[in-house]
């Protein structure tokens, strides 16, 4: 495991942190800098989806009305294609 250094007063008061919640100061920097690397990869993917919005040139509330009607259109034409099928069997 490589060696960190991280300035006296700062570790002292993030070992103070970890000891009013019961925690390993070591174990606890390693979940705090997990979920770092987390937030930073979501941030990353959350602004290049925002990049490819704005290539698309559709603005994302105009996407959501999109798929709503596409959903409803295809459930439309599912119940039509049913009822279709229903009425054929009949002469």
């Amino acid at each position: 495991m490589p060696e960190v250094s991280i300035a006296g007063k700062v570790w002292r008061e993030f070992v103070q942190l970890a000891e009013r919640q019961k925690r390993n100061p070591q174990a606890l920097a390693e979940t705090v800098l997990r979920e770092y690397l987390q937030r930073a990869a979501d941030e990353q993917l959350l602004a290049d989806s925002r990049k490819d919005a704005r290539k698309a040139k559709i603005a994302s509330k105009d996407v959501e009305e999109l798929i709503r009607q596409y959903r409803r259109e295809k459930a439309r034409k599912a119940q039509n294609g049913s009822a279709k099928k229903a009425d054929s069997g009949h002469s």
